[in-house]
Order: structure tokens, then sequence, then C-alpha cells
């Protein structure tokens, strides 16, 4: 445990026990920000800590310690605490947005509340070192409280579990929460990945960017917020393979509703020139085409959907939806959209079920899943797209579980068949390069990602995925700009935290070590227990001298997957034995580190 704001010896006179709310604040790295530029560091800091103790007093507060780069406050109320919290971080960050890069400065925030010792005005005990805790696991610009806190009554703000800390001397985890402002989390990833959004896509440089939002639900039937769902998705795939602009992808898309007095501002948000919005009515569909540059909306229609037969006329309206779109799409494209759904109609609501289960990211969910695309495969056993989806399913297990390249025949044999069932497809030729990269296969795999976007120019996943193989073949450097396009397309996955992930990793064999902290720490904020990034971010930490924070890190590695070994780094695609040693070294150096007190 972090013993930095005790003292060296308390005196039992004059001491009282009573209750505190404790806010740990902390500057982000300010040991490398001084390495690079003093004056600036000290400025920053100095910008930092006007900000902490005008809040503070403003939230009726105090700072009863002080450490460097770091300050511990006592609030009144764990809503002061929060809200004081929320205040120091935004006028931090609006502060960064008016200075150079040079001289941006971030903070992470811990609070806890409970029982203190007090001496004289300066608190000690469990609360403020789980509250210094929390300040180090939290990412920059965030904000992570205890459950007490969470709980605390009448505070007015919504709360969200984040993951679990273990700390020594206390037998019971304790529990993350991150306060939302917005449904959103604060801290440097909820105000978005820095992304070029100006970037091209490669074959379709200039081309305008197009969204597609989620088919909004306005029937009243719950029931069908699936189908809605479903025909967003299908509408995303068709509009992608005309090949006429890049479309963003549809995880970064379905992070919004079609609110029509917000899609503009949605537009700009995920870079796109045009939004798609529509509706799903009782006997409808109503389509919208807002172009983001004037702020209006640009065309307009409606399409008959009959409740008796809504499967079967939406399966169909994508391709008219989308052959009416541009007015200028082939016909042969549209012919080619129809011949493959025709076969796939009677299995339309199993596929779209299955995808939506899968979305909700739970092991029962996954099986259902699983389930529903069986039923449709005994349903229709030459259904192009059931081929696609059960392969995309196994896929998923194999990546998170971490198969070994004896379990992956099976994956392989399925990615096959799907790409055969229709090479047309991006997504067959996809999941062959993914089987193939968990094989270690890396020319075969790229060679099958490369085909995956020729087919499909917006296809973000293979654009990763080439990213992955330059970095398992030591080409780190090669891999940048394919990851970063992969961000440009799709910036508001859930999946965002593997892009990050690899771009750690890229930053690390470059020895960038701060832009490999960045990006790991950014993935882990998304994802706490992605090993991958923490590996990445405990290798940069130990190149930079950081061994206390790499120590730290590499127990929250070991808190969320007890069973990590080197295994884990040998089981990644990684061409060179020397890449593994590299991380390994890295990581062995953290685990042996003894902590020093400060």
């Amino acid at each position: 445990m972090d013993n930095r704001w005790e003292a060296a010896s308390v005196s039992s006179a004059g001491l009282r026990r009573r209750f505190a709310c404790v806010l740990s604040l902390d500057v982000v790295g300010y040991s490398r920000m001084m390495a690079r530029n003093d004056m600036v560091a000290v400025a920053a800091l100095g910008d930092c800590r006007t900000v902490i103790e005008w809040e503070s007093k403003n939230h009726g507060g105090r700072i009863f310690g002080t450490a460097g780069d770091g300050f511990m406050l006592e609030l009144p109320d764990a809503v002061a605490a929060v809200r004081c919290a929320f205040a120091i971080q935004k006028r931090v960050f609006a502060r960064n947005k008016g200075a150079g890069e040079d001289a941006h400065i971030w903070l992470r925030a811990g609070i806890a509340s409970g029982s203190v010792i007090d001496d004289a005005g300066n608190l000690f005990g469990d609360v403020v070192n789980i509250a210094a805790r929390l300040q180090e696991t939290c990412p920059s610009g965030g904000i992570l409280v205890s459950r007490e806190v969470s709980e605390s009554p009448a505070n007015g703000i919504r709360f969200r579990r984040t993951d679990e800390l273990r700390l020594k001397h206390i037998p019971t985890p304790i529990e993350l929460f991150e306060p939302l402002e917005n449904d959103q989390p604060l801290g440097v990833i909820a105000d978005g990945i820095r992304v070029d959004l100006r970037q091209h896509v490669p074959g379709l440089e200039g081309a305008s960017v197009l969204a597609v939002l989620p088919l909004r639900n306005d029937t009243g039937d719950p029931s069908l917020e699936v189908v809605a769902r479903g025909f967003s998705e299908d509408l995303i795939l068709a509009l992608s393979h005309t090949r006429q602009f890049p479309v963003v992808d549809r995880n970064s898309s379905f992070a919004y509703r079609s609110v029509d007095s917000d899609i503009c501002t949605v537009g700009r948000k995920l870079g796109a020139s045009y939004v798609l919005s529509g509706r799903l009515c009782a006997s409808r569909v109503e389509i919208d085409l807002f172009d983001v540059e004037i702020g209006d909306k640009i065309w307009s229609d409606q399409f008959l959907a009959p409740s008796a037969d809504l499967l079967t006329t939406l399966a169909d309206m994508t391709v008219r939806v989308a052959a009416r779109l541009g007015g200028t799409l082939d016909q042969a494209q549209g012919a080619r959209f129809r011949a493959r759904r025709e076969s796939r109609i009677g299995t339309r609501g199993l596929v779209w079920r299955s995808r939506w289960h899968l979305d909700q990211l739970t092991r029962r969910d996954s099986q259902e899943a699983l389930r529903l695309l069986l039923e449709a495969r005994d349903s229709d056993p030459a259904d192009a797209e059931v081929r696609i989806q059960i392969a995309h399913w196994h896929w998923i297990d194999a990546w998170t579980q971490r198969r070994s390249p004896d379990n992956l025949s099976e994956l392989r044999r399925l990615a096959e068949e799907a790409r055969t069932s229709d090479p047309l497809d991006s997504r067959g030729h996809l999941l062959v390069g993914l089987a193939d990269i968990l094989l270690k296969a890396i020319p075969q795999a790229q060679a099958s990602f490369e085909e995956a976007i020729r087919l499909n120019p917006s296809l973000a996943l293979g654009y990763a995925e080439i990213g992955s193989c330059r970095i398992a073949a030591n080409a780190a450097r090669e891999s940048i700009p394919h990851l970063q396009l992969a961000l440009r397309l799709n910036p508001h996955d859930y999946y965002v935290f593997y892009v990050l992930g690899e771009l750690a990793i890229a930053h690390c064999m470059l020895g960038e070590w701060d832009k490999a902290i960045a990006y790991a720490r950014q993935a882990l904020h998304l994802r706490p227990a992605y090993w991958n990034a923490r590996m990445s971010e405990i290798t940069a930490l130990v190149h930079s001298g950081e061994l206390d924070a790499a120590a730290h890190a590499h127990d929250a590695l070991v808190a969320r997957t007890p069973a990590f070994s080197r295994n884990f780094v040998e089981w990644l695609p990684f061409q060179e034995k020397a890449l593994v040693d590299f991380f390994w070294n890295a990581l062995d150096a953290a685990r042996k580190h003894v902590r020093t007190p400060a």
C-alpha cells in the first residue's frame, strides 16, 4: 500500500477519529514532462495547483497534504468531492486546449470516504490510502470512487462499476466506480481518442464519408428493437459494398441514436459528411439523409413495411434504400445484393437476434447467439450470412479464450467455408485472415486482409489486422498508419480497446514510451482486464525508469489475470523470439522490483 501520505510518527495526544471524504489528485507522467522541458512542466504544475486550490475552496473543502505533483483534499461530503473533481478536471482540460501540446497536463482523481484519524488537520488511515490507490488506477483525466462514495444519499450523480482493486492488509476487494455525465465517463477517452477525421480511405480518396445511425423503433413494440438494429446493420453492410463512399463502422454509429436535433453534431463526431437516420413505424420505414456541413436534411423517403410480413420486407428493403440513396449506384450492384438476400429471408430474424445477443458481451448471451445461429443453419444450410456469423462467433471465442493453434482447426474450416460461400463478401476473407493470424501464418493472413479491403474499403477491422500483421513481423512503424485508419473509420467501437492496445505495442517496439503508456491506458480504461495493454504499459514504464509505477501496474495485471505467465506473451503472433523476450523481460523486472517509500 502506498504510504507516502502517512507521517513518520503520530503521537496519540490530540488524535480523534471522525468521518471524512478524501479526494486524491496526481499529475500523470510529471517526471517525463520535467525530463522534456522542466520550465514548461513547473509552469503547468503551477496552473494546476491554482485550479485545485480554487475549486477545493469553492466546494467547501481544503488541501491537507501535498507531495510534489500530488494533492490530498478533504471535502464536506461525497457529492461535494465528486463535483469538485469534475470541476477540476474540466478546468484542466479547458486549459490544455489553449496550451501547446508539450504543456498539456493531465490529472487522475480518486475519492474514498469513511473513518479517518485527524491529527491537527492531517488525516490518516485506510480511507486516505484507498483514495490514493484509486487515483493510481484511474485513467488520465478521469475519476474513480469507492462504493461508499457511489452510494451516498441524494447525490444526483450516476455511477458505473468498472473493476475491483485488492489491497494489502484490506481483506475485502475495493469496488471501483466512475461517475457519469450525460451517460459518459469523464476522462481523456470520453473526449474522444485523438483521430484524424480528415484522413482519406485508400481507394476512396476525396469521397464523402457516410454514417448510418441505428433505426429508431417508433412502433411501441420493444421486441422490434432487435429488428430495427438488424435492419440498420444490414444497410451499413450493403452501402459499404457499393464502394462509392466510405461508411463508418456500425459499432461507432450505434454509439448514437437517431435524434434529429443532434444529427449534425453526431456526424461531426464521427467525421462524416452525411448521416443517414431513420424510424421504424407501424407500417413503414422513414429514411432521412442529412448534410453535416449545411446542417440540414437533403433527402427523405418512405418505404412500406406491412407488419404481417415485416422481416421479409425489411430484408429486401436494404437493397432499395442503398439503390436510391445516391441516385448513381450501379443497377448490377442492387441485383447482386438482392440475389444474396433471397435465400436468407427465412433466417433473417434468427440472425438479427443472434447479433443482438452477441453485442451484450456476456457469456450467457454469447451462448444464446450461437444457439440461434445453429438453428438458422438448420433452417437454411446454404445461407452465406449464417456461415459468416457462425465463423465470426468462433473467432471471438478463440481470441478471447486464447485458443492454441491445436484448437483452431474448426475456426479455420468455418472461415474458409464462409469465404467460399460468397467470395464477393469481404467478411469471409477477413475471417480467414483472422484464423491465420491466430495460427501465426502472417503472410497468408495479410493477403486475406488486403483482399477484404479491396472488396470493402470501409472495413475498419481489416486495416487494424494489417497493422497487427506488421507488428508481428517486427515492422512497427509500418503498422501505425493502418491502425490509425481503423480508428478513423471506427472511433467509437467497443472493441477499439484492441486497436489502442496494438498502437501501444507498436510504440513500445519503437521506444516511444510516452505514446505507448498513453495508448495502453486508454485501452485499459475501456477494458481494464485487457492484459495485452497492461503488458505494454508495464514495458514502457520499466524502460522510462518508473519502476514503482511499473510494479503497481504489475500488481493490477496479476489481480485481474492470476494465471498470467510467459505463455501469454508467447501466444501473441510475434514472428521473432526477441520480441517475446523484450516484453517478458520488462514484465519480469516489474515483478521483481521492490518499491521504495516516497
